[in-house]
């Protein structure tokens, strides 16, 4: 300070200098917006100067109603504080677009606003700019989300062992489970899982991530055969991308997993507290049909493992699902010959002859090497069968059955006589 201890001044100044004042506060007189304040100087000469300022009418925010919105939303939003002057603007950031902003009162604006598309996610400052170039900033007070996640739900057969029967029995127990996929669906952005929950709502089953529920263990897994995700007690928390897909494994619970119609639901929560749900019903009974065409094509052997020609003809037989069926996916094969004992399946380690399959009668073999099959076929569609002849079977009066295995764990069986 330049007072002298009387608070006596004399100083010099020079011409377009400046010097600086400080009092203390009266009344709050420095937080009144608009308040008008006069200073005066006298000089050594005698002379005096004065001068006057009003204060700056500044905004302040206080909230912002609703304060997030997903990307491609259209929205009006109310943001509340203080000394809003007319013809105030409000600015959201990059990739919000402003097209409006009323002022409501001096406390009160109204925003319309449009996010777009690929506005960046997360937490973004508000800006409330007053005419007289005052400006008021809410840090974080706006918030891009992700766009709402939808999931499906497709149950795909007992295919795999992961759980087991209770609610902290995240480890196989000898029996296939229940094995499903869940789909995020394209347009739900990246997530992350925190929690499952699997239901089957006319039994009471109930399956979740929680070893601490009453739920018995519901496993989760990148892929079929990948390691499970979860945590020792059953907890998850993992990535997933737009779009992709992941397993879940529920052991079996009062034969659910085999009754054509049971409805089972899923609901998956995610990191950012918003979670999504899917259902899924089993499909109806397959029924197949089987029809022999003759010895017309050369695909397989007379031996387990024979899945090549071998330069006779097979006996060909058409296999058809019949409409109603449902899209199924066929994971074995067998046929049969009653009467003389003979058989034929896609298993090279079983005693049985070779048989082929293939989706046409000139299509190549669906078979793996090892005579193993695994493909779809649509509702009302066909495939074909080839069977080594054995013991001049093939012959008119004939009976065979074929059994199909499907991936749901269903089986259909259908027998066939030889015009």
């Amino acid at each position: 300070l330049l007072n002298a201890g009387n608070g006596a001044v004399n100083f010099a100044v020079a011409d377009g200098s400046v010097f600086f004042l400080f009092a203390s506060e009266f009344s709050a007189v420095f937080a009144q917006p608009g308040a008008s304040f006069s200073v005066t100087a006298t000089f050594a000469d005698g002379t005096s100067a004065s001068a006057t300022v009003i204060l700056s009418i500044i905004p302040t925010i206080s909230s912002v109603s609703p304060s997030f919105a997903v990307q491609g939303a259209s929205l009006t939003v109310t943001v509340t504080g203080t000394n809003f002057q007319a013809g105030a603007s409000a600015s959201f950031g990059p990739g919000i677009t402003v097209s409006s902003t009323t002022v409501v009162s001096s406390t009160q604006l109204s925003v319309t606003l449009a996010i777009g598309a690929t506005a960046t996610m997360g937490p973004r400052d508000v800006t409330v700019s007053n005419p007289n170039s005052q400006s008021a900033v809410r840090p974080g007070g706006f918030t891009v989300a992700p766009p709402s996640a939808t999931i499906s739900l497709a149950f795909l057969g007992k295919l795999r062992d992961k759980v087991g029967s209770a609610s902290a029995a995240f480890s196989a127990d000898g029996a296939l489970d229940g094995s499903f996929r869940v789909t995020v669906e394209p347009g739900s952005g990246a997530r992350t899982v925190t929690r499952l929950e699997l239901r089957h709502p006319a039994s009471g089953g109930a399956w979740d991530t929680d070893s601490a529920s009453p739920s018995w263990a519901l496993g989760t897994a990148a892929s079929l055969d990948g390691a499970l995700l979860n945590a020792g007690n059953g907890a998850v928390n993992f990535a997933v991308a737009d779009g992709s897909v992941f397993f879940l494994f529920a052991s079996e619970f009062s034969a659910v997993f085999a009754q054509p119609g049971a409805i089972f639901s899923v609901t998956a929560t995610f990191a950012d507290g918003t979670s999504a749900s899917a259902t899924v019903s089993l499909p109806p009974p397959t029924t197949i049909s089987l029809a022999f065409l003759g010895k017309l094509r050369d695909k397989v052997g007379s031996a387990s493992a024979a899945f090549s020609a071998d330069g006779a003809l097979d006996g060909s037989f058409r296999v058809t699902v019949e409409p109603g069926s449902g899209a199924r996916t066929v994971t074995r094969l067998e046929l049969r010959h009653p009467a003389s004992g003979g058989a034929w399946d896609t298993d090279s380690a079983s005693p049985s002859w070779a048989l082929g399959t293939a989706a046409s009668l000139d299509g190549a073999l669906l078979n793996a090497g090892n005579g193993a099959v695994n493909f779809a076929v649509a509702d009302g569609s066909v495939f074909f069968l080839f069977a080594s002849e054995f013991n001049a079977v093939f012959a008119p009066g004939a009976s065979f059955s074929v059994t199909a295995t499907f991936a749901d764990g269903s089986v259909a069986t259908v027998p066939t006589t030889i015009p």
